[in-house]
């Protein structure tokens, strides 16, 4: 049995210190392999992915995606700079197929503004969709074309190119249905 740089059993076959479950790297031996165990650490935990994109996307004008994000003035709340605070407040993402969404695509990354949502969610909440509301209901384009049962291009142009009032467009049936 090896003993580690702090005196403790190293096991040779798990490549970590018995006592204090440090990772070393084998080629060399009792070096801490940082670059390692933050990976690992990373693979196990996706909501530090998610949090480390977010912060580089507001903050990092080299990052893809700036333009959108810092370059509009958005930023990250200082208490979520703070990856336990960031987590304390969202809580763990609840599948793979989630990422983080702000109700307000002009709001910062804050609490209150911040959910997981699916593609699908987020689909449905980008700054360039098309919002109407008609009767009290505010969706976009594309739900009121699922809703009405037409093609999104038969409302477009009804609203468009033809200047239909959102009422008519919406409640004037399709000719031959």
């Amino acid at each position: 049995m090896k003993i580690c740089r702090r005196g403790h059993e190293y096991d040779e076959r798990a490549k970590q210190c018995v006592e204090c479950k440090r990772i070393y790297n084998v080629k060399r031996s009792h070096k801490p392999d940082v670059k390692l165990r933050d990976a690992q650490r990373r693979k196990a935990n996706m909501e530090y992915g998610v949090w480390a994109q977010m912060i580089q996307r507001c903050t990092n004008p080299k990052q893809i995606g700036y333009a959108s994000y810092g370059g509009r003035g958005i930023t990250v709340c200082e208490r979520w700079r703070n990856y336990e605070n960031f987590i304390a407040d969202m809580g763990k993402r609840p599948s793979a197929k989630h990422s983080i969404e702000r109700n307000n695509n002009d709001g910062d990354y804050e609490p209150g503004n911040c959910y997981w949502a699916t593609r699908f969610q987020q689909g449905r909440n980008r700054s360039d969709n098309r919002i109407i509301t008609f009767n009290g209901r505010t969706q976009c384009l594309k739900d009121w074309a699922t809703e009405t049962g037409m093609k999104i291009a038969t409302l477009k142009n009804r609203l468009d190119a033809d200047g239909w009032s959102i009422e008519r467009a919406l409640t004037e049936r399709i000719r031959g249905t």
